[in-house]
């Protein structure tokens, strides 16, 4: 073991003195890493929400009862009815006949001057309406009391014993004698009607 040692020391050292000159430094060991604590810790605790008041339940929904259908029945009639509203119907105006047959009774009243038969081309017209009670509306009333001047203009203002104050005169009386006048019942329906009075001098007698 002795005779070994000198030879195996002699050895190592110029192992040691060859890879001095010609080998690398040797890198530097890296550091070792360090641990990493990581402490684990419970979240905070909350306190509970207050829970919300529960909505009353609605009350249970009761069908009607149904109803058992009468087979003896008739069905109704599905059919649309429309009403039908009756108007008043308007009587037909007096003919020319039925006119007549009102003028000739105020004609049959009528006594004018005798100066108009000198003016046949002469006449007055005046337009009344006739009530079915067979008197004359408005200022020709026979019920209302004598007043000329209230249905001739200028009435006023005729001399006295003017022939054009006779006349009116005269005229406005036949007017009022003939009333109430005789009326057919057709001609009943048909008032109020209007009717034109036309006194011609050619007819005076």
């Amino acid at each position: 073991m002795r005779r070994l040692l000198p030879p195996l020391l002699s050895a190592l050292l110029h192992l040691a003195l060859l890879l001095a000159w010609i080998g690398p430094e040797l890198p530097d060991l890296a550091p070792e890493p360090q641990a990493v604590t990581v402490e684990l810790v419970a979240p905070p605790a909350t306190a509970p929400s207050p829970k919300a008041p529960e909505a009353p339940a609605a009350p249970a929904r009761q069908e009607a009862p149904r109803q058992i259908p009468n087979l003896d029945a008739a069905p109704p009639d599905s059919r649309p009815t429309a009403s039908v509203t009756a108007r008043p119907t308007r009587p037909q105006p007096p003919t020319r006949n039925e006119r007549d047959f009102v003028l000739a009774q105020v004609v049959r009243h009528w006594t004018p001057p005798p100066e108009l038969k000198g003016a046949p081309e002469g006449e007055v017209t005046v337009r009344v309406t006739v009530g079915a009670d067979g008197h004359f509306a408005g200022e020709y009333d026979s019920r209302r009391p004598w007043n000329p001047a209230e249905v001739f203009d200028g009435y006023p203002r005729l001399p006295p014993k003017s022939l054009e104050r006779r006349t009116v005169d005269a005229f406005y009386k036949a007017i009022r004698d003939a009333q109430p006048l005789r009326l057919t019942d057709a001609l009943k329906a048909k008032a109020p009607f209007p009717v034109r009075l036309e006194f011609r001098f050619r007819d005076v007698r």
